[in-house]
């Protein structure tokens, strides 16, 4: 945390006056304070590097020729909702500063600008972010430390898990967890760093289906300045942020044979390069993988590499579905209650029935997601069955299918499986994936074979 905090002291600043001047006089201030500053004359200009690269703070005339400087505040809040904004003025007034203060700005300068206010003012807004990333891990940290508290249950197949979660955590062995989406991987992982000697070190995830992949080597290894374009800053990647702590790998399956080579240089030499650079780098990183996906079946189909499998898996613990294990629905329910701030909610033996009796396709991510609902739109302090989003009945298991004599068409079905899916979802396709037992890429490769992108 030490290094990202120090790293908030600085700032990526653009800088936009039509005073050719003036920006190069703020621009050297600000980079002699050690920030990275890009300084344009033209607010057009400045609204298109704001489009291709990432600003922490904009310093902005309010009145330029072209374009105002609230009008290229808002342009850029567009692209950026992130960035803070100074704007700079010739017109003392309380008017002057509520206007700017409304329009987003996080706070405004006179000219002539004295460059020590200039340098006083943005290292504020450093501290502030520093502030706010200090917040945000302390969060993280809280949530890593309670993490296990989400690991309830009382089922045998639960509990076999748990058991060899508590013997590999104290050792630094590779391991991989497998089960269906839902089932609390990310919850394990956090389980097993928090119960490790890493405990006091970042967990650190990286999602390998939710980047788009020419984007994943740089989340992986960072890059350095200049590696590709857009890249105007050095990066660290989520490897060298997870030193001496636990790097977690969300969905290894849908990782490119690329970055699978890389990982396995990664696991087998503890060291990398940043993209685009030449500084080997030591690794220190204990790694846990999860997956929903066959990799047994891929490797045979030549989609995963065979001697990285064997790498990840050294310790394989596997969680069951919560179909498998209806006894842990009523501690499930309950603690989901405690969660949602309604601890003195029931729940019905109706309901309770109901729930322990429904499939679980999405699994403890369901349920969760089924017990707020319910504290929501709950009439009174008890949840009812007519507070479910399903009726058991209809969701009961039916005869086996059979395919009439006429024939299907598979596509049809598929389209209408996917179509029933999208609608029970809301339209999220991240929700609809899990639905169908897929990873958002490769429900994105389904659309586009079934036509329906």
């Amino acid at each position: 945390m030490s290094e990202t905090l120090e790293r908030s002291k600085m700032a990526r600043i653009l800088v936009c006056d039509d005073e050719l001047k003036l920006t190069a006089v703020w621009k050297m201030a600000l980079e002699d304070e050690g920030h990275v500053v890009d300084a344009v004359n033209d607010p057009f200009d400045a609204l298109k590097l704001a489009g291709e690269r990432s600003y922490d703070i904009m310093l902005t005339d309010i009145r330029m020729p072209k374009m105002s400087g609230l009008e290229l505040l808002e342009g850029v809040k567009r692209r950026n909702p992130d960035i803070e904004c100074v704007l700079v003025t010739a017109y003392a007034s309380v008017e002057t500063a509520i206007s700017a203060l409304r329009s987003g700005a996080r706070d405004y300068v006179l000219k002539p600008v004295k460059l020590e206010e200039l340098v006083s003012v943005v290292s504020r807004i450093c501290d502030r972010q520093r502030l706010v990333l200090e917040n945000q891990y302390l969060k993280e940290r809280l949530g890593q430390e309670n993490g296990q508290l989400a690991v309830i249950g009382e089922s045998g197949s639960l509990k076999n898990a748990l058991s060899l979660a508590d013997k590999v955590a104290s050792s630094d062995v590779t391991v991989l967890l497998r089960g269906e989406s839902g089932t609390g991987k990310e919850v394990i992982a956090k389980y097993i760093h928090n119960k490790s000697v890493r405990a006091a070190q970042p967990l650190v995830t990286i999602n390998c289906a939710a980047i788009p992949e020419n984007l994943l080597e740089s989340e992986f290894f960072g890059h350095e300045r200049g590696a590709f374009t857009g890249a105007v800053v050095q990066k660290r990647g989520k490897c060298e942020m997870a030193q001496g702590g636990t790097l977690f790998l969300d969905e290894i399956g849908e990782l490119s044979p690329l970055l699978q080579v890389k990982l396995l240089r990664l696991l087998q030499e503890k060291r990398f390069e940043r993209v685009g650079g030449l500084k080997t780098i030591d690794c220190d990183a204990r790694v846990i993988a999860a997956t929903n996906a066959n990799l047994e079946d891929n490797m045979k189909d030549g989609r995963f590499r065979e001697d990285l499998y064997y790498r990840l898996n050294v310790v394989s613990i596997t969680l069951p579905p919560l179909r498998d294990r209806p006894e842990d629905v009523p501690h499930l329910a309950k603690h989901f209650l405690k969660k949602f701030r309604k601890p003195n909610m029931e729940i019905s033996e109706e309901a309770m029935d109901a729930l322990r009796a429904y499939g679980w396709p999405g699994n403890v991510r369901e349920l969760e997601n089924v017990i707020e609902r319910a504290t929501v739109i709950s009439d009174s302090g008890k949840i009812a069955a007519g507070d479910l989003p399903f009726n058991t009945q209809s969701r009961a298991p039916g005869p086996e299918f059979k395919i009439p004599e006429e024939g299907i068409s598979l596509e049809s079905y598929e389209q209408k499986l996917v179509q029933q899916a999208f609608e029970r979802s809301g339209g999220v396709k991240t929700r609809t994936a899990r639905l169908l037992g897929l990873t958002r890429r490769q429900l994105d490769s389904r659309l586009k074979k079934l036509g329906m992108d």
